[in-house]
């Protein structure tokens, strides 16, 4: 027969026991990717396919898991995941940097966008010679200047760039008013919600 202290002591080991149970149950369900806290680094807006598809999919499978995503510059989406203050992140393959380990989701086509009464607009085509004298709206922050570069890696030297320090659609407003052109995924030219 059990004392009355006895009886104590195993209603606080039962609820112990219980515990640790649903402790190594949430562990091992967060070792398996099933629960917890994923965070995602990117450098583009997360809109139009294949990644709207991609981020549908990955929630259907994993319900459990919260998604924080943080928009950054290349720079800080280097820091955040060589700090893990960053699980993942999704790059252009240009911005890779030597040690960063990198797995290609998907290509995408670019797309130049440029004013409704611009000269090219009525055109299905351009070529990359073609757009060589337009002036051309890109991102940069301070010493970051990657779509620059990646832009030069289209039409070589000699092209005219203004440098903003905002976001893509900032950018875009600019191009709709007359200050330029820029390049667009071929997502952010299909966004639908």
């Amino acid at each position: 027969k059990v004392t009355r202290g006895g009886a104590a002591v195993l209603s606080h080991a039962r609820r112990v026991l219980a515990d640790f149970r649903a402790l190594r149950e949430a562990g091992s369900v967060s070792a398996l990717g099933e629960s917890g806290e994923l965070r995602l680094g990117v450098r583009l807006a997360l809109v139009g396919e294949p990644v709207s598809g991609m981020l549908a999919a990955w929630h259907s499978r994993f319900p459990n898991v919260d998604l924080r995503v943080h928009e950054l510059d290349d720079r800080e989406l280097m820091i955040g995941i060589e700090s893990r203050r960053l699980d993942l992140a999704f790059m252009t393959k240009h911005t890779i940097w030597p040690r960063a380990v990198a797995e290609p989701l998907y290509r995408e086509a670019l797309l130049v966008a440029l004013p409704v009464r611009h000269r090219f607009a009525r055109r299905p085509s351009l070529k990359w010679e073609t757009l060589r004298e337009e002036t051309f709206l890109v991102q940069g922050w301070g010493e970051n200047q990657t779509a620059r570069e990646y832009y030069s890696s289209f039409f070589g030297s000699g092209i005219r760039y203004e440098t903003h320090g905002a976001s893509k659609q900032s950018i875009l407003g600019l191009v709709a008013a007359g200050f330029g052109l820029t390049l667009v995924t071929q997502a952010q030219s299909e966004v639908k919600v």
